[in-house]
């Protein structure tokens, strides 16, 4: 390619490594070099002004975040079809070629602190394969790549930052709720920002929505229930065989249209295998902890889950509580685990007066969802407020015990019982508290609390995770899991002052926009997805 002379060609933190021709930039002070420059801040180069770069020995001493920083300043600075040439450690040659000298070895892995100052160690750790999905997520394209001693030599030229080819979602879910209604939102932000969506899913209900709203869905027409009761599974192992074919037709025919999605754990186990043979990049989605699955059927889901839980490109996970009740059990790479919270839509704000001394509740009707815990909780309130009512939304066979306990206690006319509610925002709008009790050990993360917070209302939960991770002290009171004193007393306390419960529901509505708006999840979701295609057209260089 012919260059213009008038071009620049910069060799970055170079040290004594001169290249004739080029201009010496070195990232660290008092070196004598032809322009000294911090690496965090923008070269003082305009864009597409630079034909050729040499960046040599100078990634590893940044952080992750760090090194993305300055792939895209380098994009900016480089020519269409400019050349960056990068050399960084290849530990794995290091690891075997020092084995026996630690000394050296370590030298090698951290680098030499003696006149480092502030570059005196090496900050990150990339395999061959982790740094050129970097880069080229970046907007690079390799050319070379050599190992050479103890160092990878890449030569790169700057390309098209990729994009997203699209997103094919495989579901098999038997009922609606948080994560169908999480993921209906995560689609749709996909199709409304020009990313092509399919789907497929066993429930009907579900596939009608998402083809409401303008996604290309159609029905799976075999369900594969291996996790739940003896019944579902002996039908499971019987259909088995049908179903492998027809999760291979699948990979098939969506193998060109972008990367697989799935959340249940019959997809993945079908699914992934097929998608490796094909060469598709595929991401799980694990909602909660897996110990209930696992423990069914003498081990026989999780020596299932194990077989394949080394080939998916990532596995996204919504909360800290349940990647570290998973990694242990379920031979999951953390190296790829991601944690992406869920997030919503910011509500559109509905017109309704606020019924003071009303507390609601949402949430499946199932023992360790906590609503026994609240009713128990709920005379002492009565007690301090006796026109307190209490609403507990939801469905579930729990609902039985829990309309026997209401009775028992004699709280009929304080407490109701709405089963599903179509418009949900609408209804808890009008109610003062919002209260989630749960103490369940498979919680994976809580739906219910971000949308609570969006609408700025006080929160009550245990304080147990995931639950402590979504909210803080700031915008829930927090009280001992499972103590139903303390839940009353919380209670009791929200409803003695408006300016607390006013103070809380703001500060929750704060951190709901900072944190957990679908927008800014999206985007989290967005970058894996991207790199999981990335990843598996750059499989050459692992």
């Amino acid at each position: 390619m012919k260059k213009s002379n008038n071009l620049k060609k910069l060799n970055i933190g170079c040290g004594k490594d001169y290249r004739e021709g080029f201009i010496n930039i070195d990232i660290r002070k008092d070196v004598n070099s032809d322009l000294t420059h911090d690496i965090s801040e923008p070269f003082p180069f305009s864009q597409n002004s630079t034909s050729e770069i040499l960046a040599n020995d100078i990634f590893e001493h940044l952080t992750n975040e760090q090194q993305i920083s300055l792939f895209s300043e380098l994009y900016r600075i480089l020519i269409n079809e400019g050349t960056l040439h990068v050399r960084i450690p290849n530990y794995d040659d290091i690891l075997k070629r020092f084995a026996k000298d630690p000394d050296t070895r370590n030298l090698f892995l951290f680098g030499d602190t003696s006149e480092s100052g502030i570059w005196g160690s090496h900050k990150s750790r990339n395999t061959l394969n982790s740094f050129i999905v970097s880069a080229i997520e970046n907007g690079f394209k390799v050319v070379k790549c050599a190992s050479v001693e103890t160092n990878y030599e890449i030569e790169f030229v700057k390309s098209k930052i990729p994009i997203l080819k699209g997103i094919v979602y495989i579901n098999q879910t038997l009922s609606m709720g948080g994560a169908e209604s999480f993921m209906t939102q995560l689609l749709v932000w996909f199709l409304n920002n020009k990313i092509p969506v399919k789907a497929r899913s066993t429930l009907r209900r579900f596939s009608d929505d998402l083809k409401s709203r303008g996604i290309q869905t159609k029905k799976i027409p075999i369900v594969v229930d291996v996790i739940g009761n003896w019944k579902g599974l002996v039908k499971g192992i019987f259909l088995m065989p049908l179903a492998i074919v027809y999760y291979a037709y699948l990979t098939i025919i969506y193998r060109n249209c972008g990367t697989i999605l799935l959340s249940g754990y019959i997809e993945k186990i079908l699914v992934t295998p097929w998608a490796n043979l094909f060469k598709v990049p595929v991401v799980w989605i694990e909602y909660g902890p897996l110990q209930a699955i696992f423990s069914k059927f003498f081990g026989l889901p999780k020596f299932l889950y194990r077989l394949v839980s080394t080939l998916p490109d990532f596995i996204i996970e919504p909360s800290n509580t349940t990647m570290m009740n998973n990694v242990n059990i379920a031979g999951i790479s953390t190296g790829r685990t991601k944690i992406i919270p869920c997030g919503i839509y910011p509500p559109k704000p509905v017109k309704c007066d606020t019924q003071n001394l009303t507390v609601y509740c949402v949430s499946r009707m199932e023992k360790g969802k906590g609503q026994d815990l609240l009713i128990n909780a709920w005379p002492a309130v009565l007690k301090r407020y006796p026109k307190a009512e209490l609403y507990l939304i939801g469905e579930g066979v729990f609902q039985t015990e829990l309309k026997k306990l209401t009775s028992k206690l004699n709280l009929n006319k304080s407490i109701f019982f709405l089963n599903w509610v179509n418009d949900l925002t609408k209804k808890i709008s009008s109610l003062q508290l919002a209260v989630f009790p749960s103490v369940w050990p498979l919680e994976g993360f809580g739906m219910v609390l971000i949308e609570a917070m969006s609408l700025g209302k006080p929160i009550v939960c245990f304080d147990s995770g995931p639950y402590n991770e979504i909210v803080n002290s700031k915008c829930a009171l927090l009280v001992k899991k499972g103590d139903t004193k303390e839940l009353s007393d919380a209670i009791i306390k929200i409803f003695s002052s408006s300016q607390l419960a006013k103070k809380i529901g703001l500060n929750g509505k704060n951190r709901f926009t900072r944190l957990f708006t679908l927008d800014k999840i999206a985007k989290n979701y967005y970058k894996v997805l991207l790199q999981a295609q990335i990843r598996t057209e750059s499989d050459k260089y692992k």
